[in-house]
């Protein structure tokens, strides 16, 4: 059994050969950038995803799953204000770039989409089914901010919603019931955040692990050491939500 574990993607290490060891220790590797700051580093690697870090070093494994990621097009208009048609072609190139390298049997496709707003769900799905349609992969979309969880449970594009239920979960508790099927990526630090646990789901720390304080000005980021005890945590849960009658 391959445990439900992966991770957002940002890493705090000082180069790829490490950054990738840690990714590969994951029952599902995905792949890790190394970053300077959340939306920084979506905005400068969607214009040149040549100056991926960690592709190189990724790709020199054939991986039985795996996950991806990229900006998504409405976080990709919001905070880079391209035109919709920019967008899409930005996030095509970048997407071509890592789907004509990455050699995996399955892979798992995150959009991060953070701040998601209700209105934008509607032209967000139309978006989203366009990218989604291209590459051969799992659909999902990523929202570290507080998610409409309803509108997502309904959509007939997204396959898994990842967010952060350690922030969320009582947003999240009021819903769950209504999920449609809809798997889930548990953003966790504790087994307790993990409120209705379905075969499918995944577990994963809350965001990326560059930062884990952005309040104001104040970066204060995560050590390679943090990295290696959150791993261990997200394989105790999953053994212990796999494992439960």
């Amino acid at each position: 059994m391959i445990l439900p574990v992966t991770q957002i993607g940002s890493l705090p290490f000082d180069n790829p050969i490490d950054a990738v060891k840690y990714s590969r220790k994951h029952p599902i590797p995905f792949l890790p950038e190394l970053v300077v700051a959340r939306q920084e580093f979506m905005l400068r690697l969607i214009k040149d995803p040549g100056k991926l870090s960690c592709l190189d070093e990724f790709t020199k494994e054939h991986f039985e799953q795996v996950k991806l990621q990229c900006i998504g097009p409405m976080a990709l208009r919001r905070w880079g204000n391209y035109s919709v048609k920019d967008a899409m072609s930005m996030i095509r190139t970048y997407l071509d770039t890592i789907f004509e390298r990455v050699n995996a049997e399955q892979k798992i496709l995150f959009l991060d989409e953070p701040g998601l707003e209700f209105s934008e769900i509607g032209m967000g799905q139309k978006l989203w089914q366009e990218i989604f349609g291209v590459y051969h992969a799992t659909p999902g979309i990523h929202n570290c901010g507080p998610i409409h969880f309803e509108a997502m449970f309904r959509s007939g594009v997204v396959e898994i919603i990842s967010f952060d239920a350690f922030k969320y979960k009582a947003q999240a508790a009021e819903v769950l019931s209504r999920r449609n099927g809809k798997r889930i990526a548990w953003g966790v630090k504790s087994i307790d955040d993990v409120l209705d646990f379905k075969p499918g789901d995944l577990i994963t720390p809350p965001c990326g692990l560059s930062f884990k304080d952005m309040t104001g000005t104040s970066q204060i980021p995560y050590t390679a050491q943090e990295c290696e005890s959150i791993y261990g945590a997200l394989i105790d849960i999953a053994q212990r939500l796999s494992t439960k009658p």
